[in-house]
């Protein structure tokens, strides 16, 4: 689903802050494949089985960072994990997608967490070595002390640094330098320059 651009056009610290509420908006939202979050497919129509188990509202991690952005900015960018995450390749002139896109790269934790702004998106690597999930960046929001925190729609079955199931759907999870999101992150899209 597209939106039209807010009429006050917000820049900056706004519209990271813009984009951040409506992800926040979203939490507790279950883990499906779809691109309207309140969605409820009928009974006969296909649907790739989830970890949830459930037909219903719901998201997964590209479709939700490409609805927050779509909703708070106007910001279309493209719903498959892939394609977004290679956005920064395709900015040439002609592009459906205008917007430059700075790519941040991952590296040592502390100055890769250090560079990053609210709102940027992380993407992550499978085990397989190719991207298969993305994240909003929160940072430090003034709780649970050093640990940055990260915003997604997850799908399940991953593992964190005490050896906890992650859970399933939109959540606020931790970025720590020894869990699965920090390992994995290959770099990062700023999408809102400073």
């Amino acid at each position: 689903m597209r939106y039209p651009p807010p009429v006050d056009r917000p820049h900056g610290r706004l519209a990271r802050e813009r984009v951040v509420t409506v992800a926040a908006a979203l939490i507790g939202l279950d883990y499906q494949h779809h691109h309207v979050p309140s969605w409820a497919p009928p009974a006969d129509w296909p649907h790739k089985p989830v970890r949830s188990g459930r037909r219903g509202p719901g998201m997964d991690c590209s479709n939700f960072i490409g609805f927050v952005y779509s909703y708070a900015l106007g910001v279309d960018l493209p719903t498959g994990v892939g394609a977004q995450s290679e956005l920064h390749r395709s900015t040439s002139e002609g592009s459906l997608f205008s917007r430059r896109v700075q790519v941040l790269p991952a590296g040592d934790y502390d100055a890769f967490v250090a560079t990053l702004e609210p709102a940027d998106i992380l993407y992550m690597h499978s085990d397989a070595g190719v991207v298969s999930h993305a994240v909003l960046w929160l940072g430090d929001c003034g709780v649970g002390g050093s640990v940055p925190l990260v915003i997604d729609s997850g799908g399940g079955g991953r593992i964190d640094a005490n050896h906890n199931e992650i859970p399933a759907g939109v959540r606020i999870r931790p970025y720590r330098r020894t869990g699965w999101y920090a390992r994995s992150t290959v770099y990062a899209h700023r999408i809102i320059p400073g």
